[in-house]
């Protein structure tokens, strides 16, 4: 997505999924991703909301569009294109993996990732992690500057979904506000 969004979501990885999608649909999501590493734009520039992704494993699709943020995009009245040029997702390890639990040190891309994430909390972002308290420490860790930030937390450690349920008090109705409000 936008680094520069006021919305920012901190995960761990992505997940690993053998593809079976139509080759024209891999082709097209290797595309989209590529530009996205450069912040070269599409319509989506969330690109796992692109519903021409949908039956792209590796994009998420089904899991970002309808487990995660499926309640924001819903009450944020936005089109899901528009909600797409809102949101930013970081990954503390930016590779498909079966299971997170990388310890190698710090790679390159992650270096780049902190800096994106330096930059959202010095604009003040609301940055949001997903996957409950034990993902915001192993950001923490990552990024000393977070402690001073306003994060918000999921509750649970094993549902992603941003949702009123997953959050404290009023805090899901702020992120729609800042959706809402955001140029």
């Amino acid at each position: 997505g936008n680094p520069k969004s006021s919305v920012v979501l901190l995960n761990l990885n992505p997940a690993y999924g053998i593809e079976s999608a139509p080759e024209s649909s891999l082709a097209l999501y290797e595309k989209i991703a590529r530009a996205n590493f450069e912040h070269t734009f599409f319509e989506y520039p969330f690109y796992p909301l692109d519903p021409r992704l949908a039956d792209v494993s590796a994009a998420g699709h089904g899991w970002w569009s309808k487990r995660c943020l499926g309640d924001l995009i819903y009450e944020s009245g936005l089109s899901v294109k528009e909600f797409s040029k809102k949101i930013f997702c970081a990954e503390y390890f930016p590779y498909h993996s079966s299971q997170y639990g990388w310890n190698g040190g710090v790679l390159p891309s992650q270096q780049y990732m902190i800096m994106l994430v330096e930059a959202a909390v010095s604009r003040g972002a609301l940055i949001i992690v997903i996957w409950g308290k034990k993902n915001r420490n192993t950001w923490l860790k990552a990024i000393p500057s977070l402690s001073s930030a306003s994060v918000i937390t999921l509750h649970s450690n094993q549902n992603p979904k941003i949702s009123r349920g997953n959050l404290d008090e009023g805090v899901f109705e702020k992120i729609v506000g800042r959706l809402q409000t955001q140029q």
